[in-house]
């Protein structure tokens, strides 16, 4: 449905994206997430044809943009979403929904699949941000896209009500089965909600693939850091391919998610849930403080010899902030693991 090959955008003498290539499959949610000014917003802002290539090529369907051949935004068949909303104030919700629909079946439709039925006839002005941003949506999937583009959609609501309606939009979107580009800041919703992750840096795609794979398995070390917390400690490949945890005092014995193909010493990418604490006056780490989670508590532990790290645990594992513990990577965990030389 959508094909972007060795795509670069650019403002003025200012490269915003650059060597970009991506696919999204019929029906298929990519999520796009990287730092603030990395570039995402200007790859859906190409595609859309808010902006000229300044090279490379996007394929939409049959149509083929590129830096010569153009294609006006409303020939394309994308529906966009934006995180302002961008309704019509002067229009009601069956109305905006069905600006320039001709059949009214097909707002009725929407307005019953986004749960709109009791704000029909209310203008925006009257609805919350997460109503509005049903309105959005449902005024976007009325038109029959090709392909949808969702720039931030949530980040302008509450976190109780972010955690709800991505859902609500990830389920109108399968529905419909219209492929779609989401742009987010918000790592855990890109986690969640995307069949696949891009994450970018600084105009391109550093990787690409299923969350599981770019949270467990990052490809660079930038991947490795944006997408949850974690710290590399020093270890070294045994001659029997174990890969033993070491910074001065040994913290355990891991499988790799991500391999090397050299032996000695690598960075060995550690998350909080990796780590496993226990109370023990001889152990190798001590508690610098704990926060209450709810459902887990986070600890971080400095090792007697080595540096800080943080650890998410049970909320059952009460621990006092200078108590003496024990920390281990847990044996259940594969982690990834990184040459000295790569970047």
């Amino acid at each position: 449905m959508l094909a972007i090959r060795d795509l670069t955008v650019r403002y003025r003498d200012r490269v915003a994206v650059e060597h970009f290539d991506l696919s999204v499959d019929a029906g298929e949610i990519v999520t796009l997430v990287g730092p603030t000014g990395c570039g995402k917003s200007s790859v859906l802002r190409a595609v859309a044809g808010l902006e000229r290539p300044a090279a490379g090529q996007i394929r939409i369907g049959e149509l083929t943009i590129d830096a010569r051949h153009d294609v006006p935004p409303e020939r394309r068949r994308t529906g966009l979403v934006f995180q302002d909303f961008a309704l019509f104030p002067h229009l009601s919700v069956a109305r905006n929904i069905g600006f320039r629909v001709s059949d009214p079946a097909v707002v009725d439709h929407w307005i019953a699949a986004l749960g709109l039925e009791s704000h029909r006839d209310a203008m925006p002005a009257t609805l919350s941000g997460g109503q509005k941003q049903r309105v959005a949506l449902a005024r976007a999937l009325a038109h029959a896209p090709a392909l949808v583009l969702l720039d931030e959609p949530l980040s302008n609501l509450d976190a109780a009500l972010k955690a709800s309606l991505r859902w609500q939009i990830r389920d109108a979107l399968k529905a419909a089965g219209v492929p779609a580009i989401w742009v987010t800041h918000d790592q855990d919703e890109a986690l969640s909600v995307g069949d696949r992750v891009g994450v970018m840096n600084a105009g391109r795609l550093e990787q690409v693939g299923e969350p599981e794979q770019c949270y467990r398995a990052p490809t660079t070390r930038f991947v490795a850091r944006f997408l949850g917390d974690g710290v590399f400690l020093r270890g070294r490949l045994s001659d029997g391919g174990v890969q033993t945890v070491v910074d001065r005092s040994v913290v355990g014995d891991v499988d790799a998610a991500r391999r090397v193909a050299r032996s000695g010493e690598v960075d060995v990418l550690v998350r909080p849930h990796d780590l496993d604490l226990e109370p023990d006056e001889r152990g190798n780490a001590r508690v610098v403080w704990g926060r209450y989670e709810g459902e887990t508590r986070l600890y971080a532990i400095r090792l007697h010899e080595g540096p800080e790290l943080q650890a998410r645990v049970s909320h059952e594992v009460r621990l006092a902030e200078g108590q003496t513990v024990q920390t281990r990577i847990s044996a259940r965990h594969a982690l990834a693991l990184f040459g000295p030389a790569e970047a």
